[in-house]
């Protein structure tokens, strides 16, 4: 059931779809608290690295308590990320179910060539390993469509926003 053309009404898929995990991201998903978990967990790597190497008896004991910490925030960072996962599959899944229905007939010419896997690699001859294709299929012209949208438009208005939330926040306690 094509309206327009499949390659418009994909592309219009995509953008709405990847403003819709940013959503669900920025409203389910704290992204700060991820990032302080994340940097808690590689300086306490780092310091299980240091115990290890060294011949200090309470070593053990103290690298038993640090991948008890590690534990806890990997627990903490796992459940934000499942919470994330959740919501994000309730929005992807039928809209990837929808896209498959309406449009898996599709043959979509590309504006330029994009390079991909060759149907007859072979793994001695690495000049083998890709090929030129000018058409895609439903799935590839999503794909290609929400990473330019991610990362071209997204992205960077992602931490325009973040930033200028961070000013307000500055003047607001000034």
């Amino acid at each position: 059931m094509v309206f327009f053309s499949p390659q418009l009404e994909i592309s219009v898929l995509a953008a709405l779809l990847a403003v819709a995990s940013q959503f669900v991201q920025t409203k389910f998903g704290n992204r700060k608290e991820m990032l302080r978990h994340q940097g808690e967990m590689k300086k306490k790597q780092d310091k299980m690295k240091k115990l290890v190497q060294s011949n200090n008896p309470g070593a053990k004991k103290e690298i038993e308590e640090l991948e008890k910490e590690m534990l806890e925030s990997l627990n903490m960072v796992m459940k934000m990320s499942t919470r994330t996962m959740i919501y994000s599959m309730a929005i992807f899944l039928p809209a990837f179910f929808l896209l498959g229905v309406f449009y898996s007939d599709a043959v979509i010419s590309l504006p330029v060539p994009i390079p991909w896997f060759a149907e007859g690699l072979s793994l001695v001859n690495p000049f083998t390993w890709f090929s030129l294709y000018t058409q895609t299929n439903w799935t590839g012209w999503y794909v290609l469509n929400s990473l330019v949208f991610s990362l071209v438009i997204l992205a960077p208005l992602t931490k325009f926003l973040e930033k200028r939330k961070e000013g307000v926040k500055v003047a607001a306690a000034s």
